[in-house]
């Protein structure tokens, strides 16, 4: 399976998916010299934009990574809980929550917008929202990039 993060993006942009980017990708496009290997987005859990968000994810092709029989459905997608999906451009988080319990409408506000290509255009988490998300979740590979974000931090200002 082929990672293609701005393939992925562009199929939820051309659905019109309220979301937020978070993590590595965004970390990445904030410019921070991380890796990663999925795209985790923090999405809006209203019923318009979950009506969206499905048939998103039919066209992605997109199952549970450990429970490949499974696609996400309605119920799975209005809960606050992290959706861990494979998809036909790679790995998917979808988020309805991120540490210290932080929603879309939380973060949405004070989000970058990014213009990855002519006709693709995201939010994305500031690097101050990135490095609180990532003190406040404290897993030991999120405290590991921390200096990494934060020294990104510095060097914009």
């Amino acid at each position: 399976m082929t990672f293609a993060p701005a393939e992925l993006l562009r199929v939820l942009v051309e659905h019109e998916i309220r979301f937020v980017l978070v993590g590595g990708v965004a970390a990445r496009l904030q410019g921070a010299p991380v890796t990663t290997a999925d795209v985790d987005v923090l999405y809006a859990l209203d019923d318009d934009n979950v009506s969206r968000l499905q048939p998103a994810l039919d066209s992605l092709e997109a199952v549970f990574r450990e429970r490949p029989d499974l696609r996400p459905n309605r119920s799975h997608l209005t809960s606050r809980g992290h959706k861990l999906l494979r998809t036909r451009f790679g790995r998917l988080d979808l988020l309805g929550h991120v540490a210290p319990d932080l929603s879309y409408s939380d973060l949405a506000s004070s989000a970058d917008t990014l213009r990855l290509a002519d006709d693709l255009v995201v939010q994305t988490a500031s690097l101050d929202a990135l490095i609180a998300i990532k003190r406040a979740c404290g897993r030991p590979k999120d405290l590991a990039v921390l200096p990494l974000l934060e020294e990104t931090a510095r060097e914009r200002r």
